[in-house]
């Protein structure tokens, strides 16, 4: 799919017309930005879709709504909720290639990066990187040669490397990467509940059994 023209007709249309299928139009130049890595520009997008909808009403629709959720997970590198949404929301049939498209994009790019940074990863940490869950994240993997045993992963190269010959991730493509793997383990730390009154009678045990001895 060339996104690149895709992105050169949905701008070419928002200077002449902007009006005519607002919706489609503006949400597959949304899908074209998050296709070639430019959150920055799709954030932009979205602001002029905000400023023009008191004036296109059309442009409030539930389903423009719903891309914008993968453009602000992109954003906020939250690859886990992007692959949920897209993969969870009703798209209209003539849009779900575009979102197929994506998704598929997406996966290869990061198995690419995990593939590249790792010699080890943990299967879990696999399974939020790719928004899926351990059981199928670890047959898929394995489908690719990646050994798999038990909470292990030991990526493999891989056999095509999103359809060009395989170069080695830049250094913005690995500090990508790095904030992703940040993310998941501040949003699992974030998870686990800790009750202070427990940590204080544990502290005092420890503090007993120190003055015994």
């Amino acid at each position: 799919m060339d996104w690149r023209r895709i992105l050169d007709d949905c701008e070419a249309w928002e200077l002449q017309d902007g009006r005519s299928n607002a919706p489609g139009n503006y949400s597959k130049m949304l899908l074209a930005f998050l296709a070639l890595g430019d959150t920055n520009n799709a954030r932009f997008c979205w602001q002029r879709i905000a400023s023009a909808a008191a004036a296109t009403p059309e442009l409030n629709s539930a389903f423009l709504k719903s891309v914008w959720v993968l453009v602000e997970a992109l954003w906020k590198q939250d690859l886990s909720k992007f692959f949920v949404a897209a993969r969870s929301t009703q798209w209209p049939p003539d849009f779900q290639p575009f979102v197929s498209h994506l998704i598929d994009s997406k996966t290869k790019h990061s198995l690419h990066l995990i593939s590249k940074a790792y010699s080890t990863v943990r299967l879990e940490q696999c399974a939020k990187l790719l928004g899926m869950d351990k059981s199928s994240v670890a047959t898929e993997l394995q489908k690719l040669g990646w050994a798999v045993e038990g909470d292990n992963v030991m990526p493999a190269p891989l056999r095509e490397d999103l359809g060009e010959k395989e170069d080695q991730p830049t250094i913005k493509q690995l500090d990508q990467l790095a904030h992703y793997v940040v993310h998941l383990e501040e949003k699992h730390l974030s998870e686990i509940k800790v009750d202070p009154a427990a940590l204080i009678d544990t502290q005092e045990e420890k503090n007993n059994g120190n003055r015994s001895k």
